[in-house]
């Protein structure tokens, strides 16, 4: 009788073992990380000092924030990068910004890239350096995925 049992014992730790391993490879993928985890700010934000009053909305996934920069400088792209909002490179085109408030948006790497967009949603025709800073300026940098 204990023989019998010594093997069942056995078959049932085996049989739990093979559901185990061969359940790995079966496991839910886990979702993919909010693109939010890398970001600097997480809330609305002030930051620098100026005469000048700059408001950026930052929208990436189903989130805003605002950025309110107060600067002296004479463009957006300016303002941007002095108060480390932005990260980018000079490309033909002006300034291409790869990173706003630490999100990574390189569309060569990920199908994605940063519009810049003036107040009322419609997608600037000239970059942030291009754009001269005037107090008050509202504008909208948004991640967007093609």
């Amino acid at each position: 009788m204990k023989q019998n049992t010594r093997k069942i014992t056995a078959v049932l730790l085996m049989l739990t073992l093979m559901f185990a391993f061969a359940s790995c490879g079966n496991t839910p993928e886990t979702p993919e990380t909010s693109l939010w985890s890398s970001a600097v700010y997480q809330e609305d934000t002030e930051l620098g000092e100026g005469a000048k009053t700059l408001g950026i909305k930052v929208t990436a996934e189903e989130k805003s924030i605002v950025i309110t920069i107060k600067s002296d400088a004479e463009t957006v792209g300016e303002a941007l990068l002095e108060n480390g909002v932005v990260e980018g490179s000079d490309g033909a085109f002006g300034l291409y910004i790869s990173h706003v408030n630490g999100i990574k948006a390189v569309y060569e790497e990920d199908g994605a890239y940063w519009g810049f967009l003036d107040k009322d949603g419609n997608l600037m025709s000239v970059g942030v350096d291009m754009t001269e800073l005037l107090d008050g300026d509202v504008y909208e940098l948004r991640y967007t995925k093609s």
